[in-house]
């Protein structure tokens, strides 16, 4: 009679880091040493504690040697982002494990490795939009190079039915074509800030490539500018160009002032945007010192001005205040901005508005000189200003960005986690017009799930046109980066925000969604992001509070 053989089981130490990349492996493997070689047959296992849920380790090879791999494959929605547990003993599962002359390995028990840092994270679609210069995504495990592949795998579509400008790795602005993503950078730092998504915009200024313009002194403004000197100042149209892709115009003032004066520069006709009472503008310039300096012609700012219907200024300004502070740091790092509230134009008479850069020579006799570079100067309907649309003749709309996916076999309509990082211009207060990073829609307005940043309501559930669920998880801030997740199943939804819980809802339902769009709120009405998307993910299952925590952390 055979007798069974003492065995001595060691679990090889694991030092495996899941932290957060869309595009990880979607299995893990274990090895078990042995002091002898071994026969397995059928599929022993190792049980695997996934945040709260045994998952199994299952034998794969090395049967004759002694080292056997046991793999643990993932499924789609498992997260545990403070580490799995690996349990002891082996379960053979209906197998067997035996040395090579036939004698049953005993004991099946092992010492635990510490697996604290073996962390799983497994979206059933992941977009990691920097992970390198055009991202990395993934869809139930399959990986996908470029955004254009994975577009077409999941039946989604990007659009933009226009150009938009963009600032490349080098931090040249440049142009994209229609319908293709702008992946942007910093234009200071160069740091790659993701996939940019914004709503759609006019710039109200017809000209600012400097169309018509010819060197001299004065020289040939461009077409629609007018500059004025004043205080006995001259001016001097030094050239055009551009520098890092922003279309500029060197104007030099100079002399001597024979009194008070307020030199600018008008970029469109005082009588050419038409603006209501209350109108919510930005106005904006690249501005920056090339030559001179401002000594002696003080507080530049970015300015706007009502007129009425007959032209005659109503002076209800709005400036830029002490923001505007140009030097001779690169032009694509200084952009003046003058933004007009509700209650900014409240003459009942206002009918347009025109947007200027202004300097101020507080007396007479003072010596100027100082040439100033303005670069793609913009005025726009909304509270901050969005990236440089380029006109020549006529004002023109950069439309907006949509990344749309329809629902497939990556979603389950009972149970789902959505997040994303991301960073957005505008924080809002108010609800409505919130910038969102993602959302999940039944095609209407009447249904969603989605993320936004609003310390109002910065997520929420909704059904049937009634909400169900909101969280109104605040401490946002405009240009910097947003975790932010939710997680939902009946009776059980629960948000968080860069490491803050929302409060748990145990009163909701949970609609049936058909489309995953990513930068916007069920449609134009409802907020873009403007902004950047850095990741976005969804899981066919409701993630626990603990992980949902950690995800945003």
């Amino acid at each position: 009679m055979l007798k069974s053989k003492k065995w001595i089981v060691q679990a090889l130490f694991i030092v495996i880091l899941f932290s957060f990349p869309s595009y990880a492996a979607t299995s893990l493997p274990l090895t078990i040493n042995l002091s002898d070689a071994v026969t397995v047959t059928g599929t022993p296992r190792i049980a695997v504690n996934v945040d709260g849920t045994t998952r199994y380790a299952t034998y794969t090879s090395g049967s004759g040697t002694s080292a056997l791999t046991f793999t643990y494959s993932m499924v789609a929605g498992d997260v545990d982002l403070d580490g799995i547990t690996v349990s002891s003993p082996i379960d053979l599962n209906g197998g067997t494990i035996t040395d090579l002359a036939g004698n049953n390995l005993s004991p099946l028990t092992f010492t635990p490795p510490n697996t604290t840092n073996v962390k799983i994270n497994y979206p059933s679609i992941g977009m990691d939009f920097v992970a390198d210069a055009d991202g990395r995504y993934t869809v139930n495990g399959t990986a996908y190079n470029d955004l254009p592949s994975f577009l077409s795998a999941t039946g989604g579509t990007f659009s933009r039915t226009s150009t938009a400008t963009y600032f490349d790795s080098t931090g040249t602005l440049q142009t994209a074509a229609t319908n293709a993503p702008r992946f942007d950078y910093d234009p200071s730092t160069l740091a790659f800030k993701g996939l940019l998504l914004e709503e759609g915009r006019t710039n109200g200024i017809r000209n600012n490539t400097m169309f018509g313009t010819v060197a001299g002194t004065p020289g040939t403004r461009p077409t629609n500018w007018f500059i004025v000197s004043g205080a006995g100042i001259s001016t001097s149209i030094i050239g055009t160009g551009q520098e890092d892709g922003i279309d500029y115009i060197d104007i030099r003032f100079f002399g001597t002032s024979t009194g008070v004066g307020y030199p600018n520069v008008l970029f469109e006709l005082t009588n050419q945007y038409a603006a209501d009472p209350g109108a919510i503008l930005t106005a904006s310039s690249y501005v920056r010192v090339v030559g001179g300096s401002l000594t002696n012609m003080t507080n530049p700012i970015m300015v706007m001005n009502n007129v009425n219907s007959s032209n005659v200024q109503l002076n209800q300004y709005v400036t830029s205040g002490s923001s505007c502070n140009p030097t001779s740091a690169p032009l694509k790092t200084q952009r003046c901005k003058a933004t007009s509230t509700a209650s900014s134009f409240t003459n009942a008479a206002t009918a347009y508005v025109f947007p200027y850069f202004q300097c101020f020579i507080p007396n007479a006799g003072l010596t100027v000189d100082v040439t100033l570079r303005f670069g793609l100067p913009q005025i726009e309907v909304g509270s901050f200003a969005t990236t440089p649309i380029k006109t020549s003749t006529t004002a023109l709309t950069r439309q907006p960005d949509n990344l749309t996916i329809p629902t497939g076999a990556w979603y389950t309509a009972a149970a789902g986690t959505i997040f994303a990082t991301y960073d957005s211009y505008f924080i809002s207060t108010a609800g409505l017009g919130a910038a969102a990073s993602i959302t999940l829609d039944d095609g209407t307005a009447n249904s969603a799930a989605v993320l936004r940043v609003d310390t109002g309501r910065s997520a929420y559930l909704r059904e049937a046109n009634v909400g169900v669920a909101a969280f109104g998880i605040g401490g946002f801030t405009a240009n910097s980066t947003v975790r932010h997740a939710m997680a939902y199943a009946v009776n059980n939804v629960n948000a968080s925000a860069n490491g803050t819980l929302g409060t748990l809802d145990t009163s909701a339902t949970i609609p049936t969604f058909t489309t995953l769009r990513i930068g916007v709120d069920r449609g134009a009405a409802f907020g873009y992001l403007n902004g950047h998307i850095q990741k976005a993910k969804y899981y066919p299952s409701r993630t626990s509070d603990s992980q949902l925590q950690l995800l945003t952390q």
